[in-house]
C-alpha cells in the first residue's frame, strides 16, 4: 500500500494548481493482472483471509479458488522429499541444541562422526566422495561414500538441530537430511526427507494469528500440492532428487 500511496501522490502534486476541466472520455476496458510474489499458481492467501473474515469456510475458500474441485480425505505418502540445495559443492553444517549424527548410506548407515553440540563441521563433495572435516581435521582420516551412498544427517537427542548456512541458514530437526553427490563434476545437493506431517509443520506461509478458516485453507492447499506432485512426479524427479522444492519453483 506504501507503493501505491507514493505514486498517487507523485501524480497529484502537480494537478494542484491546474484549474477544474471536464473529464475524458472512458477509453475502453482495462484488465490487470498479477500474481504476487513466486509463481502465481494458487491460492491467494489475502484472498483467503479477506473471505475467512466474512465468514466463509475453508471448504468454500478452497473451492472458489480451485474450481471444480472437491475437498476430502486423501492417502498420504510415507514421506515427502523436499529439494533444498542444489549444485554445491562445500556445505557447513553446525549442530546446535544438542549432537547431530553423520551416517554413510542411509539414516541408519554406518556412522561416519558426530558433531558436537555448537561446533561446525564441512563436508566437501568435488572429489566424488564426502570429505568431512572438523576443522582441518579430515573426521575417520579417510574419505566417506560417493555417488551410490549418500550421507545423512540425523538427530542423536530430542531437540537436537542442525543448521546450514548454504541453505539459507535455515535450521533443521525432524525427519532426516540427505546429501547427495551428482554429475561429472561431483556437485552436491540437500534433501530433507520428511514424515507428511512433518513437512507440513514447516509451513509457513500465513501468520498462525489469522482466522482458523483461512489457516485451515492454507493447510490443505499445502498437503495437497505436495502430495500430487509426490504422486505424480515421484520422489526422485531427475533435476532435484526430490518431491518438492523449498522455494518457488514448480517443474
Amino acid at each position: 500500500m506504501r507503493s501505491i500511496r507514493i505514486v498517487l501522490a507523485l501524480f497529484l502534486v502537480p494537478l494542484a494548481g491546474i484549474p477544474y476541466g471536464h473529464p475524458a472520455a472512458a477509453a475502453g476496458s482495462f484488465t490487470f493482472y498479477g500474481g504476487g510474489y513466486g509463481h502465481g499458481v494458487g491460492m491467494s492467501q489475502y484472498g483467503a483471509l479477506g473471505m475467512a473474515q466474512d465468514g466463509w469456510t475453508h471448504k468454500e475458500i478452497l473451492t472458489q479458488f480451485f474450481t471444480g474441485t472437491t475437498v476430502g480425505n486423501y492417502a498420504f505418502p510415507r514421506f515427502i522429499r523436499v529439494g533444498l540445495v542444489q549444485g554445491t559443492k562445500v556445505f557447513h553444517l553446525h549442530a546446535r541444541s544438542g549432537p547431530v549424527e553423520l551416517h554413510i548410506g542411509g539414516a541408519k548407515g554406518a556412522l561416519a562422526g558426530t558433531i558436537p553440540n555448537d561446533e561446525t563441521w564441512e563436508v566437501r563433495t568435488g572429489s566424488g566422495h564426502y570429505r568431512i572435516l572438523d576443522g582441518k581435521k579430515l573426521v575417520g582420516g579417510h574419505e566417506w561414500g560417493g555417488p551410490s551412498k549418500n550421507l545423512v544427517v540425523t538427530y542423536q537427542d530430542r531437540g537436537s538441530m542442525v543448521q546450514i548456512p548454504e541453505s539459507g541458514g535455515i535450521t533443521y530437526n525432524r525427519g532426516c537430511i540427505e546429501f547427495n553427490i551428482y554429475g561429472d563434476t561431483h556437485r552436491g545437493r540437500i534433501i530433507a526427507v520428511l514424515k507428511p506431517q512433518d513437512y507440513m509443520y514447516g509451513l509457513g506461509e500465513v501468520p498462525s494469528e489469522w482466522p482458523m478458516q483461512a489457516l485451515e485453507a492454507q493447510a490443505v492447499a499445502g498437503r495437497t500440492y505436495a502430495f500430487e506432485v509426490a504422486k505424480r512426479a515421484g520422489q526422485h524427479q531427475t533435476w532435484c532428487n526430490c518431491a518438492v522444492t523449498d522455494d518457488t519453483r514448480i517443474r
